[in-house]
């Protein structure tokens, strides 16, 4: 089972990887299948991972509104599981979520929406600011059902067994360009009213380009 969701992920990372509309379809019928799996597993950190992935596809593919529509359904289904401690014990899966939500929001043109989301996401990130899930290179791992051990040969890449529970080993972003990301999305809502609100969008800029260039 451990397998057959790693390699359900790697067929949606190459389909998302091409332009085709038929490769797209593919990719979201292959989250699906996965999220059925999981669910039917007691997976629900993977249930997420397949929600999030899907928003990200149709926010990928089209900005229009039909899939930010597309989109915030599948940030729902993500928020459904959000309460559950398998889910809410690893950092990234809920500001993940929060990141789409502004996305959608920007997306929409819903400015002080997506201001008010952004501080959300700030304060989340700030409260695990000392987390040791947050790696340097980005990547997190994702416990699994502990029946799939066995399964798993401990090589610690993609699969690995760690305190007796087998895990998924995913790659994001790491804090420092999440905070970036959050300053460039601050930026873009605030540039309508930058003349006069102390040109508050230039410094937001300004400040993620100093955090990328490690300044």
């Amino acid at each position: 089972m451990p397998w057959e969701y790693a390699f359900r992920l790697l067929r949606v990372s190459l389909a998302l990887s091409s332009n085709s509309h038929q490769e797209f379809v593919a990719a979201v019928h292959h989250l699906h299948r996965l999220a059925n799996l999981a669910n039917r597993h007691g997976d629900k950190p993977v249930s997420v991972i397949a929600a999030i992935i899907e928003a990200m596809a149709h926010l990928q593919h089209s900005t229009g509104a039909d899939a930010v529509e597309q989109a915030q359904r599948a940030i729902a289904v993500a928020r459904r599981f959000q309460l559950d401690a398998s889910v809410a014990e690893i950092p990234q899966l809920g500001c993940m979520i929060q990141f789409l939500d502004v996305s959608c929001s920007v997306l929409d043109y819903k400015l002080q929406q997506s201001l008010e989301k952004l501080q959300v996401l700030r304060e989340m990130m700030d409260r695990q600011d000392s987390s040791s899930r947050w790696r340097e290179d980005g990547s997190f791992r994702i416990p699994l059902n502990s029946k799939s051990a066995a399964s798993i040969a401990n090589n610690g890449d993609v699969l690995l067994v760690e305190n007796g529970i087998p895990c998924l080993t995913m790659s994001w972003l790491p804090q420092r360009d999440l905070y970036a990301l959050c300053f460039f999305l601050s930026s873009i809502t605030l540039s309508a009213k930058n003349s006069h609100d102390g040109r508050k969008a230039e410094k937001c800029l300004q400040e993620g380009l100093r955090m990328i260039r490690g300044m």
